[in-house]
């Protein structure tokens, strides 16, 4: 079996990219492991998405119905994400909505005075009453 030099140039190429997905993805998931990302951030999915679609086009070259369904998933998740981030981020910019996770020490107090039941637990003790 012989390869043309532009033949075996493009094979190399679509493996060059699964590769690099595959590293981008091992990469994207230990900052998660590691807390340098948080699976909320924009930029986790952003990552995700990218090695999603770098796959996807390495499938190209050797397709598998599997895992090219699995790497349209990641893509579609991951698009919906960014999304939605961007639209809370706009919403709570424009005054909308507050933010999901308050800055440290600027939200009420949850720690209850000594002998009281925590806010939750009295709310759950009205609703039963």
């Amino acid at each position: 079996m012989s390869f043309t030099y532009s033949e075996l140039t493009s094979l190399q190429l679509y493996q060059w990219l699964g590769l690099l997905g595959f590293c981008i993805y091992v990469v994207n998931y230990c900052c998660l492991s590691f807390r340098i990302l948080s699976s909320e951030s924009i930029w986790f999915f952003a990552i995700n998405t990218t090695a999603a679609s770098l796959v996807l086009i390495s499938l190209m070259q050797d397709f598998n119905l599997a895992s090219a369904l699995i790497q349209t998933f990641w893509i579609v998740i991951g698009a919906c994400a960014i999304v939605l981030r961007i639209y809370r981020f706009m919403q709570v910019r424009r005054g909308f909505r507050t933010p999901l996770m308050p800055k440290h020490g600027s939200g009420p107090s949850t720690a209850a005075s000594p002998g009281s039941a925590p806010a939750n637990q009295t709310t759950l003790l009205r609703r039963v009453a």
